[in-house]
């Protein structure tokens, strides 16, 4: 999907909406942003922090190995998270190009259904190759584990986010966002009054739509913006489970930084601008 076969239709009818900090298990919105928990945000303008450790051996042959298709190969490393403390090592594996799409969950016949609330691109036709969304993590768990996949870990996805030794601030390098950019580089609120996509007056974007992978060290696509994702790490409750990437409803880059992290999540949240990826080992 280009550009070119998007051609702007309609002004963005900005809706206030709450983001995934407090919202119910039904979708209902609850809280001002899923970001709202500014205490844990990225400070950007920090020099080299929390820069990859990982030397120049740090990933697999990439003769020797491989992905499924759809997936990009992230090698291993050591590193130290931009807004938490602490050594994390992960080891080589795949990751989805892409957030998995609406259209892919809803080809899952044994999974549950997704929410049908308002924004949620469940039975959306035109919005297929959406972000899946208003999906619990039990749900996303799930659809992953039925490919032989899981979610990845926040240590394994603000590696891949960074591009691992790259160690990207945000997707396409260190340089900051704004609702000027041209071409603008991400799906969030700042700089859509011109929506440059049929019957979108808001929600989220086709994944992919901003080619972040062709700046990406990596080649992945919206690790900043269109929906948080999902990892399997526990926030500050067992119940809780901890969101990265920055949400289409946002407007703050602070938010769209491979660091910033919302560990505040209830595992039974089902909203609008929160999705997922699954990682699975390489193949040998």
């Amino acid at each position: 999907m280009t550009r070119s076969h998007l051609a702007p239709r309609l002004a963005l009818l900005v809706i206030p909406l709450a983001a995934c900090g407090g919202v119910s298990s039904d979708g209902e919105p609850g809280a001002e942003d899923a970001g709202a928990a500014d205490a844990g945000a990225a400070d950007a303008g920090a020099a080299d922090a929390g820069a990859a450790d990982a030397g120049p051996d740090a990933g697999p042959d990439a003769g020797q190995v491989s992905c499924p298709d759809g997936m990009e190969l992230v090698p291993g490393g050591t590193f130290t998270m931009l807004d938490k403390p602490g050594s994390n090592t992960v080891e080589p594996f795949c990751m989805d190009v892409t957030h998995v799409t609406a259209g892919a969950y809803a080809s899952c016949s044994s999974c549950a259904p997704a929410g049908t609330t308002a924004m949620c691109n469940t039975d959306i036709e035109f919005r297929a190759d959406d972000p899946a969304n208003c999906i619990d993590v039990a749900q996303a768990g799930f659809y992953c584990g039925s490919l032989g996949k899981s979610l990845p870990t926040e240590a394994e996805w603000e590696w891949a986010a960074r591009g691992g030794p790259a160690a990207n601030l945000y997707a396409w390098g260190d340089e900051e966002p704004t609702d000027a950019d041209d071409p603008p580089r991400l799906c969030w609120f700042a700089g859509r009054n011109d929506v440059p996509f049929p019957d979108r007056p808001s929600g989220t974007c086709p994944v992919g739509f901003f080619d972040q992978a062709s700046s990406h060290p990596l080649g992945l696509e919206d690790m900043s913006g269109n929906v948080w994702t999902w990892t399997s790490s526990e926030g500050v409750a067992a119940t809780d489970r901890v969101v990265r990437g920055g949400g289409w409803d946002n407007t703050l880059a602070s938010r769209m930084t491979t660091g910033f992290r919302n560990d505040a999540i209830s595992e039974t949240v089902r909203h609008q601008a929160l999705g997922f990826r699954c990682i699975a080992p390489p193949l040998e």
